[in-house]
């Protein structure tokens, strides 16, 4: 079985949703909590009259995500106009039983099966982790019904993680 990715702004996008979502779970309830804590501030300055500092508050839980969001879509841009690499490669996987070949210009990589890190599921890719913040990147679109069941099996089979919740910009994804 065989497909080729090639990296655009969209699929870095994507990536960086994927894995802000489901590899960095910490940060994110961190920023939950922060923003409950922050709605319970509101919720009792404004209880105790103080207008002006529930104002604040408010202002303070919306600027949070916004902040992320727009922090993020700029590292995303700057690092994908900074690499000629990424604008132009296009990497061809071929999947065996106990392996898959990531064959690119710039090389060739054997990556076995056991030694993933993780694997992602979402939409519209499959997402091959080999640490905890460096992935392969195959589109759905470009494999056949075939492949998109091996590798749904070979996620599932490895207790990694696989679709079902919605995530930012249209992507989905669970902990098994």
């Amino acid at each position: 079985m065989e497909t080729a990715s090639k990296w655009t702004i969209e699929e870095l996008k994507k990536y960086q949703w994927a894995t802000l979502f489901s590899m960095h779970k910490g940060y994110i309830c961190f920023i939950l909590i922060l923003d409950i804590l922050s709605m319970i501030a509101a919720v009792t300055a404004f209880h105790y009259g103080y207008r002006i500092l529930t104002a604040e508050f408010i202002i303070f839980i919306l600027i949070i995500p916004l902040v992320i969001y727009l922090i993020t879509m700029y590292r995303v841009k700057k690092n994908y106009k900074s690499s000629k690499f990424l604008q132009t490669t296009v990497t061809t996987f071929k999947f065996a039983e106990d392996r898959f070949e990531a064959i690119s210009e710039r090389g060739h990589s054997v990556i076995r099966y056991d030694d993933l890190y993780k694997v992602i599921e979402t939409k519209t890719n499959f997402y091959l982790y080999i640490s905890n913040n460096q992935a392969l990147t195959v589109i759905k679109a470009n494999c056949s019904d075939e492949l998109v069941s091996f590798l749904k099996k070979l996620s599932k089979s490895k207790g990694k993680i696989s679709d079902s919740r919605t995530a930012h910009g249209g992507e989905s994804f669970s902990t098994s």
